[in-house]
Formats: structure tokens, C-alpha cells, sequence
């Protein structure tokens, strides 16, 4: 247990966190297990085992990173600050949290899904029936979770758009606040996103559907065969088409039926400026 993580990437998913993973894994005082999202405090892991299985740390020893956007995920993963509680303490852990624009972060996860998983619904189908397409963008709602066991100065919070326009700012000022060195990062590294040109229509989709009707039936597939299979299976009954882009009419419905009142709370909560995810 000497090698627990101290310093946390909680989110949220399609929110530039794997970019900021990877430069701030460069950095010598920042040490990283061979996988970014070790999920350790996820119900019903055992971390001990679990931390035998990522093996040793490698990096520095200032700092132990752990990248798990589920960690922000709730309530389909519900007690993980409970958890980082108990096995780290109240004091010793810090916690990044990149947020994006919740209705562009909706579509991205939707058409993220429709090119590995074979999401087949419509997108504001997807949005009323999966809780995880609006709760993860929920940010005041998945801050409160934390907020009772942990205090808002272990928290830094990097905005998707600001760390996208200019990368090189945003990493020296997470440097800054953790007490490190400011580093030179390649911003010419591409790492996986979701495609802004094209995605994937499914060949059967009555199939599909029958499959994985509902969220519970979806998570049981999913738990029974390996990522790399269903997203290999989504390749052979699937092709490429062109994205349309998401009409006004559309994105208006999403930010009004589910985040424009946790936007406003979450300005308040965070004490940021967010204004411009209120306009369409």
C-alpha cells in the first residue's frame, strides 16, 4: 500500500483528461502506474491486489497520478471519495478536474460511443435513457460527493476549451499549483479523440437493438466480452458515414431539459465565469 496514488485526474470523460495525463506524466516529480485509469476506488476493487496487478510506479515519487474519469461517473459508480478517504486520508490528496462545455461534452460521448460501442439510439433518445450521457456533465452535482469528505483548495479546475486554446499555459499553471517546475510539453502529440468528420451507422440496427435494449442488458454485455472485442464487433456491423453536425434545435433541448440549471449552480459552486456554455 506504500504506492497509493496522491494527486487525481477525477474527469471528466471526453474532456481533454487524457491529454492532461499525458504531459503531466512527463514531468520528473510525477509518478504513473503502466495503466492512466487504475480505477483502484471503484466498488468492490481490492486495492491491494489491484495494486500488485498494475505493478511498480515508475516516475517520480513526489507525486503518484492516477487518471480515472470514473471517479466522476456518479451515480453509476457511486462511494469512490468515500474510498480515496479512507485509504488516503483527508488532507494528503489533489485533485485536477477538467470540464467542458456539458452539452458539447454529451455529443462527444454519444458519437465516442457510436464509434466503439455501436450506440444505436438517437442522440436525444441516448441523453433521456443513459443517466451517464447528463450526469457526467452535471459538474456541481458530482463536486458535492467530494465536498464532504475533501475541502475546495485540494481542487483545481482546467476548462476544456482554455487547456485546448492554449495547452502550454494551462499544464504550467496545474504545475504551479501542485508546488513543481514548470515543463516544456509537445503539443504535436495526438492522442485518441472522437472524429468531428465522420462516424459509424450500423448495419442491423433492429439486431442492435434487440442485443442491448436497455442500459442494464448493454452493461451485462459489456461486462461478458473484453473492449477490444466489442469494439472490433462494432467494426464488422457498422460503417463509416459522414456526422452531421447537431442542429441548434437540438443542443437548445439538451441544455435546457438537462444542464442549464446545473451550469448556474455550478458557477456558483466553483466560482467560475461560465457564460459561454449558456450560449448556443
Amino acid at each position: 500500500m506504500s504506492q497509493i496514488p496522491n494527486l487525481f485526474i477525477i474527469g471528466t470523460q471526453k474532456g481533454g483528461s487524457t491529454s492532461l495525463y499525458h504531459h503531466l506524466s512527463k514531468h520528473p516529480d510525477i509518478g504513473t502506474f503502466r495503466e492512466k485509469e487504475c480505477n483502484l476506488f471503484m466498488e468492490g476493487v481490492d486495492i491491494p491486489k489491484k495494486l500488485e496487478a498494475l505493478g511498480p510506479s515508475t516516475g517520480g515519487d513526489r507525486y503518484l497520478l492516477d487518471g480515472s474519469i470514473n471517479y466522476c461517473r456518479y451515480p453509476r459508480h457511486k462511494g469512490v471519495p468515500e474510498r480515496i478517504l479512507e485509504h488516503v486520508g483527508r488532507d494528503t490528496p489533489r485533485f485536477i478536474y477538467t470540464i467542458r462545455n456539458p452539452v458539447d461534452r454529451l455529443i462527444s460521448q454519444y458519437y465516442w460511443n457510436s464509434e466503439r460501442y455501436g450506440e444505436h439510439r438517437d442522440l436525444l433518445t441516448a441523453a433521456a435513457e443513459d443517466e451517464t450521457y447528463v450526469a457526467t456533465g452535471q459538474y456541481d452535482m458530482q463536486m458535492a460527493r467530494y465536498l464532504e469528505h475533501f475541502s475546495m483548495d485540494q481542487f483545481l479546475f482546467v476548462q476544456f476549451e482554455t487547456f485546448r486554446a492554449a495547452p502550454q499555459a494551462e499544464v504550467n499553471r496545474v504545475l504551479d499549483w501542485l508546488g513543481l517546475s514548470p515543463v516544456t510539453i509537445n503539443t504535436d502529440v495526438q492522442l485518441a479523440s472522437t472524429s468531428t468528420k465522420t462516424t459509424r451507422s450500423l448495419r442491423l440496427p433492429g439486431l442492435h437493438a434487440l442485443v442491448s435494449g436497455t442500459p442494464a442488458l448493454r452493461r451485462a454485455v459489456q461486462g461478458m466480452l473484453s473492449d477490444r472485442t466489442i469494439r472490433r464487433l462494432n467494426k464488422l456491423l457498422s460503417r463509416e458515414v459522414a456526422r452531421e453536425p447537431v442542429d441548434k434545435a437540438t443542443r437548445h433541448e439538451l441544455l435546457n431539459r438537462h444542464f442549464l440549471e446545473s451550469i448556474n449552480k455550478t458557477e456558483e459552486m466553483l466560482g467560475l465565469d461560465l457564460s459561454s456554455w449558456k450560449q448556443l
